[in-house]
């Protein structure tokens, strides 16, 4: 009888970690939710923008250069940024799935002449918990003009929100 029960207990132990991990999952719906967020956001900035064009292939800046610990940023926000880091090593191709009332387009990387401004993305790192999410974005208008700036995003209710812009770089 001892045993059964400990192999009942073991049993609802491993369903109990096994539900955890399974909400710890981010899906390509909730990445691209947060894409979009970052494109109304820069809709307030620039509210004459008719459409966006986006790279196809995800870049990212070295945020190591800030020299900042973990005791500077906290935790989660350490371990989005370094899940950031590891994941921006690799660049991806980005697909037509963001969500916004604004129309966009896609640019690859060759494509040199390009009128207005233009779009990158990193991919999103993501805390452990998966309830952070740091993501870098920047708009190249000119020569001369542009912007790139961290976003980061808090998990509520299975929506992220944003929660701090962090300025990068400015032309």
């Amino acid at each position: 009888m001892k045993i059964f029960l400990a192999i009942i207990l073991l049993i609802l132990a491993s369903c109990k970690s096994d539900q955890k991990s399974k909400g710890n999952v981010v899906t390509e719906a909730e990445n691209y939710q947060i894409y979009s967020r970052v494109l109304e956001e820069e809709k307030k900035t620039y509210p004459t923008t008719r459409k966006f064009k986006i790279s196809k292939i995800t870049q990212a800046t070295d945020i190591e250069v800030w020299g900042l610990s973990e005791k500077d940023v906290g935790k989660e926000l350490w371990s989005a940024r370094t899940d950031y880091s590891l994941k921006n090593k690799t660049p991806i191709t980005l697909e037509p799935k963001f969500t916004t009332t604004d129309s966009y387009e896609f640019f690859a990387p060759d494509e040199t002449e390009l009128q207005g401004g233009i779009r990158v993305f990193s991919q999103i790192g993501y805390n452990t918990d998966k309830t952070l999410a740091f993501v870098y974005s920047a708009l190249s208008c000119e020569p001369f003009c542009g912007h790139g700036n961290y976003y980061i995003f808090s998990k509520k209710n299975e929506n992220w929100e944003l929660k701090e812009i962090q300025k990068g770089w400015i032309s």
